[in-house]
């Protein structure tokens, strides 16, 4: 059999090694945990060796299957070293284990488990239990028989133990010369002791439910007929709520009857709905055999930036190869980052945004036009050339100059921002060109459904001075932009309805200058503002009201994240409306997690309203300045692959 096998049936067929190598003469604990099994010679029976249960505690979980993911596809990745049995520490490992389900039986299939190759450990949950089940073969002349090894049970309650087989073996092999069989009793119970803090392999640490599962034996000689002393190995699961197992103490022996302890610590779970940290290994963003471009080759392309919409990001970027037509290439991501389609977009293209179901793109202002293309959502354009919009320039001897424009799409709608030039007449008759912010509203088919309506007008000849922004939510505009009209800059925002309706306010976002910074993004489920150069946030409510992020300091900025790589600070913050993600990378080293792979610490926080946003850490094997892509439960970190040519893609959930 596997030398390491699930480590309850090896630790059980590893006592016939222990006696055989003297080391049940020892009457010590190897585990990582201290058992108190009967050592009085005067007791008999396997039933002997279990200790009297202690009082039971406090209840820890009314629910036990909480603790035990049942959910197939359900992946963990640890990070392992492992120990001799009195503490020398021994090799690093890394090891994966996916869930799957037969029958009755869930199967936690591992690469690596102890660092002993591939092996499978099988559990049940019925009737509020959580049961491992072991087939062990005790003697060659009796057939196998399953031994249930009850982890948890409801309520989950510090101190409740459970028994899980007391057995007498006969046939032992010769242990004191008198070349007779032995014979051996054998106990194994579990034991919750209760919750601890307990370390992740990145260093963080999360609340979890610690069970010890011990194995005990005790050997009485033929030729003496008086039993010998108990060996306890002992092994230690920590169980958190819907992530199951995030560390582990096993048990294994070797062959020469060596008794060594694998501590695995989680670096990244992926169960169903619920995650943590890092959920694998780099993987090549490969495109389907069904894409348009590239099929079933990895995907090649430069310069990829990333929209998000939801739980999907299309990557615009240029083909690997230029061929001066000007068409991005576009590539469509599903939530895990795996690549749905690329194809060529249209020529000139250059911005996106999600519009109903599909995409518009955009290039730059084309002669005071704004052409865009509309996509469906295998990202095929609804129109043969590109749609030019209709952006409501008023008819007047001198016409106007739209300069700069930013378009924003939802489900519902499609909107223009521009900044436009209209020749105006001055208190003194004199004709003069002022800048206006302007917005106008679309349906999904690039119609108009508002007219152009000013926001504000620069009061002074020339250009418009601050900056603007726009987003788009429940198909109403949302505007933010710096007014340099009057005598102090101030910031101002504006919500425009399909119907056309707009409500303007002034923001209460204290001192700014002409140069200040400001930003507002949205998605289904809110909206969040951005300003100053020392980045302030706050969310913004239907009635325009602002509410700082929680953990702000009272001027509304974040506390700084880590130093990142140098010791500089270098925190890069990504917004979507709904989240604020800030994020932080240290220095690459080698082997990082200790198992030999080029890694990085990426730090980062995740701000939602009326959530906590704790500062997270894992490794990710990336270098500096990846794209990261933040979707609704994870991040995804794309970067050039760090060997050939190709790019991947790592998940860490928040």
């Amino acid at each position: 059999m596997n030398k390491r096998k699930a480590w309850v049936a090896c630790a059980i067929l590893g006592v016939f090694l222990l006696t055989a190598c003297g080391g049940g003469g020892g009457g010590t604990n190897p585990g990582p945990s201290t058992g108190t099994g009967n050592n009085n010679p005067g007791d008999t029976g396997a039933a002997s060796l279990v200790p009297a249960a202690p009082a039971l505690g406090t209840v820890l979980e009314t629910d036990a299957t909480i603790l035990a993911p049942q959910t197939a596809g359900a992946t963990w990745r640890f990070y392992g070293q492992q120990f001799s049995s009195v503490g020398t520490a021994l090799d690093r490992y890394e090891s994966t284990y996916q869930l799957t389900q037969s029958g009755s039986e869930w199967r936690m299939s591992g690469s690596n488990p102890g660092n002993d190759g591939p092996d499978v450990m099988r559990f049940v949950v019925s009737n509020g239990q959580v049961q491992q089940v072991e087939t062990v073969q005790f003697n060659a002349t009796q057939p196998a028989e399953d031994v249930r090894v009850t982890l948890l049970r409801s309520p989950v309650r510090a101190g409740d133990q459970v028994v899980a087989l007391t057995k007498r073996i006969d046939g032992v092999p010769d242990q004191d010369g008198d070349g007779r069989a032995e014979s051996m009793d054998v106990a194994v119970y579990t034991r919750v002791i209760g919750t601890e803090r307990v370390d992740t392999a990145s260093g963080e640490s999360l609340d979890a439910i610690r069970v010890e599962t011990h194995i005990l034996q005790r050997v009485t000689p033929s030729k003496s007929g008086q039993p010998g002393p108990v060996v306890d190995i002992t092994g230690v699961d920590w169980f958190a709520r819907g992530l199951g197992w995030v560390a582990r103490d096993q048990p294994s022996i070797t062959t020469d009857g060596q008794i060594r302890i694998g501590k695995e610590r989680l670096v990244g779970a992926d169960v169903g709905t619920q995650g943590y940290g890092n959920l694998g290994l780099p993987a090549a963003l490969t495109n389907p055999v069904s894409s348009p471009e590239q099929a079933g080759q990895p995907l090649a392309m430069q310069l990829p930036t990333g929209v998000v919409d939801g739980d999907r990001a299309l990557l615009i970027s240029s083909p690997p190869v230029i061929d001066f037509s000007y068409r991005p290439l576009l590539t469509l991501l599903n939530s895990r980052g795996e690549v749905q389609w690329t194809r060529l977009g249209p020529s000139g293209a250059r911005f996106g945004s999600p519009l109903g179901t599909g995409w518009v793109l955009w290039g730059n202002l084309d002669q005071g036009t704004v052409p865009i293309f509309r996509l469906d959502a295998e990202g095929k354009a609804l129109t043969a050339t590109a749609q030019v919009l209709d952006l409501g320039l008023p008819q007047a001897e001198r016409p106007s100059l739209p300069r700069g424009a930013i378009i924003q799409g939802d489900a519902q709608s499609l909107w223009v921002l521009m900044l436009r030039g209209d020749w105006q007449t001055n208190a003194d008759g004199s004709v003069a060109p002022r800048e206006g912010l302007v917005v106008r509203g679309y349906d999904l088919n690039g119609q108009p459904i508002t007219s152009a309506i000013v926001l504000e007008r620069s009061q002074a000849a020339g250009s418009f001075q601050g900056s603007y922004s726009l987003a788009v939510r429940q198909g109403k505009a949302l505007v933010s932009w710096v007014s340099t009209n009057g005598a102090m800059p101030r910031l101002m925002l504006a919500s425009v309805s399909s119907n056309g309706t707009a409500t303007i306010t002034q923001a209460d976002a204290g001192a700014l200058g002409n140069s200040t910074s400001a930003s507002i993004t949205a998605a289904a489920q809110g909206s969040l503002l951005q300003w100053g150069n020392d980045d302030r946030f706050a969310w913004v409510d239907d009635t325009l009201g602002l509410t700082l992020l929680d953990a702000t300091r009272s001027d509304g900025t974040l506390p700084s994240l880590p130093l990142g790589a140098g010791g500089i600070p270098d925190t890069q913050t990504i917004t979507r409306g709904d989240l604020v993600l800030r994020w932080t990378l240290g220095a690459p080293s080698q082997g990082a997690g200790g198992v030999g792979t080029p890694s990085t610490v990426l730090t980062w926080q995740v701000h939602r309203r009326g959530q906590p946003a704790p500062l997270h850490q894992t490794f990710v094997a990336t270098p500096p300045r990846p794209l990261i892509l933040p979707m609704s439960d994870r991040l995804l970190i794309i970067n050039r692959s760090a060997v050939g040519t190709g790019w991947v893609v790592e998940q860490v959930h928040y």
